[in-house]
């Protein structure tokens, strides 16, 4: 069939203004690529050169907020972390830290584009009698159905106040995110049956309890009123704690001053989307009957407790011996060579019961240990990272100052 030549003028021109469009778009996922600075490091073993302090945007090793430029804060990251605002991180192994933009300063706009009008732009003006007649006859039915979630403050604090427990991926046990968690940046990061509720500076979390005193822009997983309510995770039941590295002030983990909290954890997930955890130098997937090191959250996940087995028939000085044991599915540690599992428990198998060589189990700080092997200890390979796991390693070594691995305490 033949086209006429209006036709193919028509044709010809939206052909042009797709394409001119596409390269509109293309342009500007350029430029917003070019906009991003490349990650860069200072110095070398973790401490920046002094000459470059206080580091700029995407900068790093830092260790603190104060090593960065002003607006800027030392963003802590796991391996394979993206860094916000900044081009690299997300195949990167390390867990080199760095200064990205502070989210809670907020930047000055620009002066207004245009100048403003003589007059009011409203028009016309106000009518001098009401535009509409009230109706003669009340409705058989409300006009405005109720709202599903009622609007008063209490309904606001419900499931426990805000808290943060990480972003765009770091600390990945964090995720998927629970009912007040954040800084989730979709409904991806929460939890089944939450969502990522978005919101302003001084703005409210339904059913949470804080935020409107809170100037950042974080955003927190919460519930939209409907379906099933969701179950809060607390703190551990009465007998029951998370196993955390013993940490005090002096010791550089990753080359850190500060403490990240790392907590024993099973039933790990690894790293999202890939299952992986770190076996020693390499990322193999994670073992449901393995122990693993993470960033400590709430989490059923992260709850132990010690059952005393103390043998009555042993020679003085008696030896205090323990079963470690999972909260949920009550499964403990049994130790093959250097490896530990979760088993059945069972109080007569030799490789299920644990002392403290150095410490107490119910004290401030204690090592981990099985008599017959206590030149080795329960620990991570070296400074823990997220999804790193826990087995037998050499005492000395992890009681060493480049180490400081070797103490475990109760936290709950």
């Amino acid at each position: 069939m033949k086209r006429s030549f209006q036709t193919k003028i028509a044709l010809l021109i939206g052909l042009f203004v797709t394409m001119s469009i596409e390269g509109v778009v293309a342009k500007i996922g350029e430029r917003k690529r070019r906009l991003q600075q490349m990650i860069r490091v200072s110095g070398n073993s973790g401490k920046p050169d002094p000459a470059d302090l206080p580091l700029p945007e995407c900068w790093g090793d830092c260790d603190n907020d104060d090593e960065c430029g002003q607006g800027l804060i030392c963003e802590q990251r796991g391996a394979w972390e993206q860094v916000t605002g900044c081009e690299g991180g997300g195949n990167d192994s390390s867990v080199t830290d760095y200064c990205v933009k502070d989210p809670d300063v907020v930047e000055p706009t620009k002066a207004p584009s245009e100048a403003p009008t003589e007059a009011p732009t409203v028009s016309p003006a106000p009518t001098k009698t009401p535009t509409m007649k009230p109706s003669k006859t009340p409705t058989s039915v409300p006009t405005v159905t109720p709202s599903q979630i009622p609007t008063s403050q209490p309904s606001y604090a419900p499931f426990g106040r805000l808290e943060y427990v990480g972003n765009e991926g770091t600390f990945y046990t964090a995720y998927p995110m629970g009912m007040c968690k954040g800084d989730c940046d979709s409904d991806d990061d929460c939890a089944a049956g939450l969502y990522c509720h978005q919101r302003n500076s001084y703005g409210a979390v339904p059913y949470c309890d804080g935020g409107v005193g809170e100037s950042s822009t974080a955003d927190f997983c919460s519930w939209d009123g409907t379906g099933e309510a969701p179950v809060v995770v607390g703190s551990p039941p009465e007998g029951y704690f998370k196993l955390k590295l013993y940490w005090e002030e002096g010791f550089r983990w990753q080359n850190e001053t500060f403490e990240r909290e790392w907590c024993m954890m099973y039933n790990y997930e690894g790293y999202p989307g890939t299952g992986l955890c770190w076996h020693g130098d390499y990322d193999e997937k994670c073992d449901e009957s393995s122990v693993y090191v993470g960033k400590c959250i709430d989490d059923p996940r992260m709850w132990f407790t010690f059952v005393n087995v103390t043998s009555t028939k042993k020679e003085d000085p008696v030896v205090l011996e323990y079963l470690i044991m999972t909260g949920d599915d009550q499964r403990c540690f049994e130790r093959s060579y250097r490896s530990i599992s979760l088993e059945r428990c069972d109080e007569d198998n030799s490789r299920q019961r644990w002392f403290a060589p150095n410490g107490d189990f119910y004290g401030e700080s204690f090592e981990i240990s099985q008599l017959g092997y206590t030149n080795q200890v329960v620990t991570n390979d070296h400074h823990p990272k997220s999804g790193e796991l826990v087995e037998l390693h050499d005492g000395a070594a992890s009681r060493a100052n480049d180490s400081q691995t070797a103490l475990w305490e109760r936290a709950f």
